[in-house]
């Protein structure tokens, strides 16, 4: 059988993966692309939740949803932490 004799209709679906992910909150001074800068540094994780909201007086709360062990959550949060314009981070439980 060649590759291109199969379908993805062929494949089995893998399993549903019960992963819980942990939360990294932010808080930043919105400008200067804070956007883009954060969501750069997320690239080579595994991340299930962004969320990127603009509240009064230009502070920006985001919110990482990171799957993974202790070393990539923390990992995660202090690439965000060195980010110049954020405020503060911390890190939750796993949700």
């Amino acid at each position: 059988m060649h590759a291109r004799d199969t379908s993805l209709r062929d494949v089995p679906a893998l399993p549903a993966a019960d992963v819980s992910s942990t939360r990294v909150r932010a808080r930043a001074v919105d400008g200067n692309a804070m956007l883009t800068r954060i969501t750069s540094i997320l690239g080579p994780f595994s991340i299930d939740r962004f969320e990127y909201v603009v509240g009064p007086e230009a502070d920006a709360l985001v919110e990482i949803g990171v799957r993974g062990d202790a070393w990539q959550v923390e990992r995660v949060a202090a690439k965000i932490n060195r980010l110049i314009g954020v405020r503060d981070v911390v890190i939750d439980p796993a949700a």
